[in-house]
């Protein structure tokens, strides 16, 4: 499994947004650049939530994925309990098993709404 951030340019995940006018989606992107562990705070965060940047320690986004494909649960201190159990059942409900946008996923979900390809 390759990360967001291997595959994509650094913030090219965010900067999709700027190509639409602004409240022209009705949502508002939240742009979180990089989650990481704070021992000082004692869990996981980004720059915006904790001052505590110098103790930073890094978090592996693909290895909680990897975990979650898998369906072991992550402790208490990556996930809730609660919130895995959530994803677990909802990937069974509705993700076709996985908790993850697969082909699968993709060809078989009921369409809420589409969005205009970008130009």
């Amino acid at each position: 499994m390759q990360s967001a951030n291997t595959f994509y340019k650094n913030f090219t995940k965010t900067e999709i947004f700027d190509k639409f006018p602004k409240g022209s989606l009705n949502i508002k992107p939240v742009r979180i650049l990089e989650w990481w562990y704070c021992p000082v705070s004692g869990e996981l965060t980004y720059s915006g939530l904790c001052g505590h940047t110098k103790e930073r320690q890094p978090f592996s986004g693909t290895m909680v994925r990897s975990m979650i494909q898998d369906k072991v649960r992550p402790t208490k201190l990556i996930m809730r309990p609660e919130v895995f159990d959530s994803v677990m059942e909802n990937a069974d409900k509705y993700g076709f098993g996985s908790p993850f946008s697969t082909e699968e996923y993709l060809n078989k979900r009921q369409k809420v709404f589409e969005l205009p390809k970008l130009q």
